[in-house]
């Protein structure tokens, strides 16, 4: 029968039944010439079982027709072995349909080249297994464009190692993507890679990623990546992370940003951070989460400029433990909203370097918080 199969024209190749076709020995399928294989329809191919397809020659996959290598089902594709899939050509790639994607495997895939790998559309690249993914080279992930990296689920991109994550182009990526990253991606991100990332790229993280990066990839961001950063990712910001940043990097914090910070942070930021922020960017509930020593570190202009509200959200602890200078540069205005325990706590040296105009404008009720110490000491 071989002999008589391989003097067939390529029109009768094409013409033959399933039946035929599903009946051919592997001598048989082996003996096709190139141009009996591009004959071949995706039906026909459909119709061989997946041991006979091992049997091509590399010659004979490279002549299939798209429309036959769309035909092959998902346990043919699986069953290609390493040479011949290395022999696909980019036109034959490109009519994978989805679910012949997913069925790769890691080894079928290892062996491609850039022109291969450039072949596979962005749905495509969405339907790889994270498995077949995880086991392509740096150099494949590295080569793949942008319209190809944007084609990665938040599923592929947080099961990438951390070199598959450092070869990726984050620039690539829409925010969508960057919404997806988790904690440990966040986290295995390059200080080149976080520098790179773009206003609108690093607003996209949330809050869970954001707290994962570590404190050198947020030591690289510039004023404008710093201005993308929601007042829910300061927040999530580990202490650690935030007292790495540069007086000048806090500085550059917006009202709302700072409104972010959590009492913890705040409690932890060093006297140099403090006077770094505008302490009328403060809420009255942050103010009132300032300790002892944070309340000390405030700088005079700093404490001339909050308002009698945050003035009276202070603790009485961190109340007592402003100093003389800071009392002094209190204004009528804000010594208006002390109460009657701040009053008392007062060190008998700070109340006693109140001015006399100070003390003169204190209320019945303010007055009524002195204590006895304070008054022997006038």
């Amino acid at each position: 029968m071989t002999s008589i199969f391989t003097s067939l024209t390529a029109t009768q190749v094409a013409g033959l039944t399933t039946t035929i076709i599903s009946n051919l020995t592997t001598t048989d399928v082996a003996a096709l010439n190139t141009t009996q294989a591009a004959a071949l329809t995706a039906t026909q191919l459909n119709a061989l079982n997946s041991t006979d397809l091992q049997y091509f020659a590399q010659t004979q996959i490279a002549a299939l027709s798209a429309n036959a290598i769309a035909g092959l089902s998902l346990a043919q594709i699986g069953n290609l072995t390493t040479t011949q899939a290395d022999e696909l050509t980019a036109t034959q790639i490109s009519a994978l349909n989805s679910s012949q994607i997913g069925s790769l495997t890691s080894t079928e895939l290892q062996g491609w080249d850039a022109t291969q790998i450039g072949a596979l559309s962005s749905a495509q690249i969405g339907k790889l297994t994270t498995t077949a993914i995880g086991n392509l080279s740096t150099t494949q992930i590295s080569s793949l464009s942008q319209t190809q990296v944007r084609g990665f689920t938040a599923t592929q991109l947080n099961a990438l190692s951390t070199d598959h994550l450092i070869a990726v182009n984050l620039a690539n990526l829409t925010t969508w993507q960057i919404s997806g990253l988790d904690g440990t991606t966040a986290a295995n991100l390059s200080t080149t890679q976080a520098e790179g990332l773009t206003a609108t790229q690093i607003g996209a993280l949330t809050a869970t990623a954001f707290g994962g990066l570590e404190s050198t990839e947020i030591q690289a961001w510039s004023t404008t990546q710093l201005a993308g950063l929601t007042a829910a990712q300061i927040g999530r910001l580990t202490t650690t992370a935030f007292a790495d940043l540069s007086t000048t990097q806090v500085t550059d914090l917006t009202a709302t940003q700072v409104r972010g910070l959590t009492a913890t942070q705040i409690a932890g930021l060093a006297a140099d951070y403090l006077d770094a922020i505008d302490a009328t960017d403060f809420s009255t509930s942050q103010i009132a989460a300032l300790n002892a020593t944070s309340a000390a570190s405030l700088s005079t202009t700093q404490v001339a400029n909050l308002t009698a509200a945050q003035i009276g959200a202070l603790s009485a602890t961190a109340f007592g433990a402003l100093t003389s200078t800071e009392v002094q540069a209190f204004s009528s205005t804000q010594l208006a909203g002390l109460t009657a325990t701040q009053i008392g706590k007062l060190t008998t040296t700070a109340f006693a370097n109140l001015s006399t105009t100070q003390v003169t404008d204190l209320t019945a009720t303010q007055v009524r918080g002195l204590t006895a110490t304070q008054i022997a000491g006038l």
